[in-house]
C-alpha cells in the first residue's frame, strides 16, 4: 500500500491507506463491475483505489491519454458514497494535473443519471456538450471537462 502524502507539503490530508495507487489491476475491476464494462473498454489506462476500512470501495481510472494535447479522461465508480472525502476527492483530482501533466480533464456521464450529473458539476466540471443516444438504451452521454486552470482556482485542490 502506497503512502500518499507528499514530504514537504504541509496543509495536505494524510490519505496513507486511504488511496492505493499500486491496485492497478483491483480497482480497474471494481470500476469495470460496477459499470458492467470490459477491461478492454478503457484502452491503456491507469487506475486508483480508494479504501475505506480496509475496503476497496471506489476506482477511478484516467484513460484516452492524448499526450499530444495533455488531456485525459477519467471515470469514477463506487460501491458506497463514503469514499468521497475532501482530501480523497482533492488528490484524484489533481493526480492528472500534477502527476500525470495534463492540461485538461473530460468526463462522460449518463444523462439519467442526476447524482452524477450534479456530483461532476459541484466538482468544478463545466458541461461541453452530449453524445446523443450514446448509450445502448438510447440515454444521451453528457459531456464534461475541467481545464488545469478551473482545477487550480477550484476548492478541490491542495492549498
Amino acid at each position: 500500500m502506497a503512502v500518499n502524502r507528499l514530504p514537504g507539503r504541509s496543509g495536505r490530508p494524510d490519505l496513507t491507506r486511504r488511496i492505493l495507487l499500486d491496485a492497478h489491476e483491483w480497482a480497474m475491476r471494481l470500476v469495470c463491475d460496477v459499470l458492467g464494462m470490459d477491461h478492454d473498454d478503457f484502452g491503456p489506462c491507469l487506475a486508483i483505489g480508494v479504501i475505506v476500512e480496509d475496503r476497496l470501495v471506489a476506482g477511478v481510472v484516467y484513460h484516452d491519454f492524448r499526450t499530444e494535447c495533455g488531456d485525459c479522461s477519467l471515470t469514477v465508480a463506487s460501491r458506497s458514497p463514503r469514499w468521497a472525502t475532501r482530501g480523497t476527492i482533492a488528490y484524484l483530482l489533481q493526480y492528472p494535473f500534477i502527476e500525470l501533466d495534463c492540461r485538461r480533464v473530460s468526463s462522460m456521464v449518463r444523462g439519467d443519471n442526476e447524482r452524477a450529473l450534479t456530483f461532476n458539476r459541484r466538482l468544478g466540471f463545466v458541461e461541453e456538450g452530449r453524445r446523443r443516444e450514446f448509450y445502448a438504451d438510447g440515454v444521451d452521454a453528457v459531456v464534461f471537462g475541467m481545464m488545469r486552470t478551473e482545477w487550480a482556482a477550484g476548492p478541490y485542490r491542495w492549498n
